[in-house]
Formats: structure tokens, sequence, C-alpha cells
């Protein structure tokens, strides 16, 4: 697992230069995916289960 780490933390170096461009487009993914989470929960609220006897 640690060389295919090492393998695409050198691709993402190569082809951005630095870190600091990854690390920008790995919160902007997160930050993007947690607003559209909220989004979801907000137009669509889930029910409360409905517990029924037997």
């Amino acid at each position: 697992m640690n060389a295919t780490r090492r393998v695409c933390d050198g691709a993402v170096y190569e082809a951005l230069g630095s870190y600091t461009m990854a690390w920008r487009i790995g919160v902007a993914l997160g930050l993007a995916g947690g607003i559209i989470q909220v989004a979801f929960a907000l137009i669509r609220p889930s029910q409360p289960p409905v517990l029924r006897t037997a």
C-alpha cells in the first residue's frame, strides 16, 4: 500500500507541481459533497419509522 501511495503522490506532484493544488481540490470536493448532502436533507427530510405491533 505504501508503494502505491508513493506512486500516486509522485504522479500528483508531477502533474500539479506542488501538493497545494491537490489539497485545494480535495477540500473543494469535500465541501461540495457536504453542501449537496445538506441540500438533499433539507429538500426531502426523512420520515420517522412507523412501529407496527404484531
